[in-house]
């Protein structure tokens, strides 16, 4: 049962990443609170830069997932393929053809949710709110899910991802 719900976590990590990337440029190992990346030719001329979540305000694990959150979204709006894939884990690596949505913002976090199965040992989650474009549409959403992370190799890389924690 547990390795069912893992499984049907991974599935969906999976259809998350199957929706974006590109080519672009790298990504810088940190974001500096309020810097907007450098537009790339694949970036999306119209399209505002993201807010990146002030790193300033966390410590410890948690600097460290927001760091690594801040590095996704910067990918994603970027349409960075190595920078993408170097905020992933390993058993999360996936290869994927184009981005297909890049993050507006990530609004609140949430690390006191306790996910329901309780992920493995060494994984921790943390609940995002936050806005996303995407590129077939003119509209920006309003999206909540849980990420989850692994430290490995020496920072926090993105695990998974879930509709669902309760």
């Amino acid at each position: 049962m547990k390795l069912k719900k893992i499984m049907i976590l991974l599935s969906l990590i999976v259809v998350l990443v199957l929706t974006g990337c590109s080519k672009g440029n790298n990504a810088p190992d940190s974001i500096a609170e309020g810097s907007s990346p450098i537009e790339t030719e694949e970036a999306d001329p119209t399209a505002a830069a993201p807010q990146y979540i002030a790193e300033g305000n966390y410590e410890g694990d948690e600097l460290g997932i927001v760091k690594t959150l801040n590095l996704y979204v910067k990918a994603f709006y970027e349409r960075d393929h190595e920078a993408f894939y170097k905020t992933l884990s390993k058993d999360n690596y996936r290869e994927i053809d184009s981005f297909k949505k890049y993050f507006v913002s990530m609004d609140k976090l949430d690390f006191s949710v306790k996910p329901h199965p309780t992920p493995p040992e060494g994984i921790k989650s943390v609940v995002v709110d936050y806005k996303q474009k995407l590129d077939d549409r003119k509209d920006i959403t309003n999206e909540q899910q849980i990420f989850y992370f692994i430290f490995e190799d020496g920072s926090w890389k993105l695990n998974a991802i879930a509709d669902y924690w309760t």
